[in-house]
């Protein structure tokens, strides 16, 4: 875990935990929600977290260009990476009265985490494996992490305390 997102965490639980059980849903929910949409937004920028850009996709060999339309159609390999993957039908947040998770399920969780890591693996079935570039599709950057401090003393601001 990052030293500042530990900061955050250790500075947040004990002020979390003055809350009541619904406030602290409707505070987790709030959070995981807007954080889905900020990585969401982030991944159609194509940047890490530290705002760098992310590692753009090989070029396609002489051979592969020369290749009929359809193929090259198929491999898209000029748009823009992850269009799908950043869905919502892919991208969850999710929340209980202890913690707020933003990430991938099934499938897609596999893709993201080789890309998340820059993992090794083949593209298609029988193809040599490739190791794939770290390209951060989730993370937290400074402007999100004031984000949850700010929800947090919002949500303590307006007493919603437990009594």
């Amino acid at each position: 875990m990052d030293d500042s997102l530990q900061e955050l965490a250790t500075w947040a639980a004990p002020l979390v935990a003055t809350l009541s059980d619904s406030a602290r849903r409707r505070l987790l929910r709030r959070i995981a929600t807007a954080l889905a949409d900020r990585q969401a937004r982030r991944i159609r920028r194509q940047q890490n977290p530290d705002g760098s850009p992310f590692e753009p996709r090989k070029k396609a060999s002489a051979a592969r260009a020369a290749l009929g339309r359809s193929v090259r159609a198929r491999a898209k390999a000029s748009g823009p990476m992850f269009e799908k993957l950043r869905q919502r039908q892919h991208l969850k947040a999710a929340n209980d009265a202890a913690a707020a998770t933003v990430g991938f399920l099934g499938r897609a969780a596999r893709i993201a985490r080789i890309h998340q890591l820059g993992l090794l693996d083949a593209p298609a079935p029988g193809q040599a494996g490739v190791r794939y570039p770290a390209r951060e599709l989730l993370g937290l950057t400074s402007t999100d992490r004031a984000m949850v401090r700010d929800f947090v003393l919002d949500a303590l601001a307006h007493g919603r305390a437990a009594r």
